[in-house]
């Protein structure tokens, strides 16, 4: 979204938030860190959640909803 305001002549202006307010160069670097800050959280998270989900598979954990049918009944199911 910071490109495409950037390539177009407008502005952009929190109304609740006075700090982010793109008319100046200063508040453009401002909405930048904000938005890198956003991105490496986010990272974070899926790295961080990535590497849970491997410790559970090591571990065998069952992941997802509780099994309504069984192995056996899956395979008597036709084609």
């Amino acid at each position: 979204m910071i490109a495409q305001l950037s390539a177009k002549p407008v502005g952009l202006r929190c109304v609740q938030q006075k700090a982010v307010d793109t008319n100046t160069s200063i508040e453009w670097l401002i909405l930048g860190i904000l938005g890198a800050a956003a991105e490496l959280e986010t990272d974070l998270l899926r790295d961080r959640n990535c590497e849970s989900i491997e410790r559970a598979k090591a571990a065998s954990v069952h992941m997802g909803c509780k099994r309504i049918i069984d192995a056996a009944e899956v395979r008597s199911l036709p084609d």
